[in-house]
């Protein structure tokens, strides 16, 4: 009797631990035009969400928490991944501009959104994470329906696309690069047409996720890499 009540308590823990993932496009021309402009431009982003065996009116509510929390969904769907169905949208995510890595952390839009690219003065480019924000979606998903968002399966994927016509050169820091894992920093050159497919690390995911004692709002910011415009 214990063991099926220590197995039943095991699989009542794994059932709460929901699975997701983020993928996005960052366009070079975007990061620049923000850069510029000094305004928000929005790129395309799909999150992935497991949802097990919802039922039809349980996808619903989970449609409206997602929509509430994130900006522009659209596309709604399923897809079957390794024996588990997950709950697709397409949605929009930030692009801002900092003179400076601090300023990135008052920006006004990072307040708004889970996820946030930022371009500094200096051409680097930073994730910001909103972890306040984070966790009222996770706890609207666990009060209606037992499940937490887990990032210990938890991955983010961008496509860095150069469609510009210069040639840019990429330093990436702690991500894989086209699957290769790069532990420390690697410099990469992009023709124009040229695609980086970014996936982040581990160590940097985790980072990402679990504010410095310094991050006393919640807002994580971190570097993933370093833009320099190749001279023709």
């Amino acid at each position: 009797m214990k063991k099926l009540f220590l197995l039943l308590v095991l699989a009542s823990l794994i059932l709460t631990a929901c699975q997701f993932d983020v993928t996005a496009d960052l366009y070079l021309q975007d990061v620049m035009d923000v850069q510029e402009a000094g305004e928000t431009i929005f790129t395309n982003a799909t999150l992935a969400l497991e949802i097990g065996g919802a039922d039809e009116a349980d996808k619903q509510q989970i449609v409206d928490i997602l929509d509430a929390q994130l900006h522009q969904i659209s596309n709604i769907r399923e897809e079957e991944r390794d024996y588990s169905t997950y709950l697709v949208v397409d949605y929009k995510i930030p692009i801002v501009y900092a003179e400076s890595a601090e300023g990135i952390y008052s920006h006004a839009e990072i307040g708004n959104h889970i996820f946030t690219f930022a371009l500094s003065s200096d051409n680097s480019l930073y994730i910001a994470f909103n972890k306040p924000r984070f966790d009222a979606l996770s706890d609207q998903l666990y009060e209606e329906f037992y499940r937490r968002l887990s990032f210990e399966d938890f991955s983010m994927r961008l496509y860095l696309q150069n469609d510009l016509r210069d040639t840019v050169d990429v330093t990436l820091y702690s991500v894989y690069a086209n699957n290769i894992p790069l532990p420390y920093s690697s410099d990469f050159t992009l023709e124009r047409r040229d695609e980086i497919e970014i996936r982040f690390s581990n160590v940097l995911r985790d980072s990402v996720t679990t504010p410095l004692p310094s991050e006393t709002t919640g807002i994580v910011v971190r570097k993933f890499a370093d833009l320099s415009l190749v001279a023709g």
